[in-house]
């Protein structure tokens, strides 16, 4: 996370693509910590940026779909996600799955 850090130091630099940044350099070298740790940042981040009257923010999507990834990659695991929040519905990344038939909202 040490390069990913001086994004932040970027004035005007988009923090949700620091985030980001951090989930693939996880994703990349197996770390399971940092990556949970940078989805939730991002996660976080969104619910900030994009209230509840906010049309553009109703659902997360670049979240779910990078949990979609770390999730089938083992690197995160679907009971470590938020629960019951509308915006990032879990029930997306169970579509299909065999977890869907195990795994009880």
């Amino acid at each position: 996370m040490g390069r990913i850090s001086l994004l932040w130091k970027v004035r005007g630099f988009p923090k949700d693509v620091a985030y980001v940044a951090g989930i693939v350099r996880a994703w990349s070298s197996s770390d399971k910590k940092g990556a949970l740790e940078s989805l939730s940042s991002l996660i976080q981040w969104h619910a900030h940026a994009h209230d509840e009257t906010d049309r553009g923010g109703f659902l997360f999507l670049v979240p779910l779909g990078l949990s979609a990834l770390l999730i089938s990659c083992d690197l995160v695991s679907i009971d470590q996600l938020p629960q019951h929040d509308v915006r990032f519905p879990l029930e997306i990344l169970l579509c299909g799955t065999k977890r869907a038939r195990r795994f009880r909202l």
